[in-house]
């Protein structure tokens, strides 16, 4: 069996993705002020409760 001609060593491997840990960090922006007055957060404002299966029940 001949050997893998597109086969690569570990080191070279590891040494192509390496990520230093400084550059991992990810920094979140401050949230931002809350909505304006008449404003509703609910995500299902023309629901009404509607709780029911297709059918409505």
């Amino acid at each position: 069996m001949t050997e893998n001609r597109y086969a690569i060593a570990l080191d070279q491997l590891e040494g192509g993705v390496r990520v230093e840990p400084a550059e991992q960090v990810a920094e979140h922006p401050e949230p931002g002020p809350p909505p304006a007055d008449g404003w509703s957060t609910d995500p299902r404002p023309y629901a009404g409760g509607a709780a029911g299966d297709a059918d409505g029940d």
